[in-house]
């Protein structure tokens, strides 16, 4: 991924989640160059990360284009409006534009610091460029943010190698140019989205769920069939979190489980014999270390909030696996598990009606 060309615009604000914040205009330029010597790779998200210099949750993202894209959009327009929301117009002059695409887009993140653009095709995700809009929302008279971009993608092996791409991310500060001419929040006659903080969002956004994949390195068999599920979720639109899929820099995967365990909106536990028995404290010495911690980290909070994490935590089983394999403190026996016959649509729907999702495309293996 090549950053090059962003451009910087304040906004004039006015409504009242904007008190005592500047709000600007930022046009995102990345290009994706993708070595031909790789395999197609089916989806990649790119993602940037806003934070002031004071506070890493000081910077919000108020709103971005694209929003969700199933599979092909004409080119778009769009005209900030006095919520700071980016609505799309047609027949006017528009503050933005976008082109046309043939991709599938989702976005991720509106409302907090941080914005997630994924790119899927059946065919590969195509090399060139791409342009995004954000607005974001900064304590007034911040002058500059820290941005760290980064992205995550699922690689497929080269053949003959013995090594997979990894994923870096790169930070740098993005100025914010105060003494600009300030963008007027248009009204443009529309009839204007809701306002930040009412529970509704565009498609694709806060309705989608984020998911985080818990699961024990059996075998290589297991953990292929894991990243199967993961993939098949992943067609389905949701927003799907996994350790395969964030390997790169060095990090404190302890804190790491920590923070996706906080973060997601649920916890899909994948039933297997190693899982069981670290589930149940039966595993001998010091094995699967990872796994005890996540598993830990959710007894404890099954144990301080059941009425939140009953409904979250959700044990699944693979297809050819068994319901014996589920821990006995999620209660496979008098409590919801999810089988799965195969990874299709038919056979997904109680876990994606657990999640109260309805996916726009049902994807691959409908």
């Amino acid at each position: 991924m090549r950053l090059s060309g962003w451009q910087v615009h304040p906004v004039a604000t006015g409504t009242e989640p904007t008190i005592g914040r500047d709000c600007y205009l930022v046009r995102i330029n990345y290009e994706v160059a993708v070595d031909r010597h790789l395999a197609p790779i089916q989806w990649l998200e790119i993602a940037f990360a806003f934070a002031t210099e004071e506070d890493a949750g000081g910077a919000t993202v108020l709103d971005a284009v694209p929003h969700a894209v199933a599979e092909q959009q004409d080119p778009a327009s769009y005209v900030i409006n006095r919520y700071l929301n980016l609505a799309p117009v047609s027949g006017i002059v528009g503050d933005v534009h976008l082109p046309a695409m043939a991709s599938k887009v989702d976005v991720f993140g509106i409302g907090g610091p941080a914005v997630r653009w994924r790119h899927a095709t059946t065919g590969g995700v195509r090399p060139g460029s791409h342009v995004a809009f954000v607005i974001l929302a900064a304590p007034r008279g911040s002058r500059k943010l820290h941005v760290e971009a980064g992205s995550r993608f699922d690689a497929p092996p080269v053949d003959g190698e013995d090594y997979r791409p990894v994923a870096r991310a790169v930070r740098f500060d993005l100025l914010l140019g105060c003494e600009q001419e300030r963008f007027a929040a248009s009204e443009a006659g529309l009839l204007p989205p809701s306002p930040p903080g009412s529970g509704q969002r565009p498609e694709g956004t806060s309705s989608v769920p984020r998911l985080f994949i818990c699961y024990a390195h059996d075998n290589p068999e297991h953990v292929t069939c894991t990243l199967d599920l993961a993939r098949f979720l992943v067609s389905l639109r949701l927003d799907v979190h996994i350790d395969f899929w964030d390997v790169g820099e060095r990090k404190d995967w302890s804190l790491w489980a920590q923070r996706e365990i906080r973060e997601a909106d649920f916890v899909l536990v994948v039933a297997s014999p190693m899982c069981k028995a670290v589930g149940d404290g039966t595993v001998e010495g010091p094995r699967h270390r990872g796994m005890q911690s996540e598993l830990a980290l959710l007894r404890d909070a099954l144990h301080r909030d059941r009425s939140t994490w009953v409904p979250k935590v959700l044990p699944v089983v693979l297809p050819g696996g068994s319901a014996e394999d589920i821990p006995a403190f999620l209660q496979p026996g008098t409590a919801d598990r999810y089988v799965l016959d195969a990874f299709t649509f038919h056979s997904v729907r109680e876990l994606l009606g657990a999640m109260g999702y309805r996916p726009a495309c049902r994807g691959a293996g409908a």
